[in-house]
């Protein structure tokens, strides 16, 4: 099994990384510059390139404050993004 965690640079990601390596688990980390969230072909390519069997989602757009003036950028990454990788995902099994 093939653990691909994205948001990887994150607070969360940065913690699945260390449990993850501990445990000796075979994944791959993706942050921003890996997969890009906002671009809906860059996450595919990035999932088709891993093909792995369980991805985790780590990335979101959490700065609050900010999101009210970027609700565009927001919505990209904390839906549209997630719904892509989650068809991947049905798509993959």
């Amino acid at each position: 099994m093939s653990i691909l965690v994205l948001g990887a640079g994150g607070q969360l990601g940065q913690t699945f990384r260390q449990i993850l390596t501990e445990r000796k688990e075979d994944a791959a980390f993706a942050d921003r510059s890996a997969i890009d969230l906002t671009d809906e072909q860059n996450i595919l390519d990035g999932l088709n390139a891993e093909l792995p069997s369980v991805v985790i989602n780590c990335a979101a757009y959490t700065a609050v404050d900010r999101a009210e003036d970027e609700p565009e950028l927001t919505h990209r990454v904390n839906g549209t993004a997630v719904g892509t990788i989650a068809k991947w995902c049905a798509d993959h099994d």
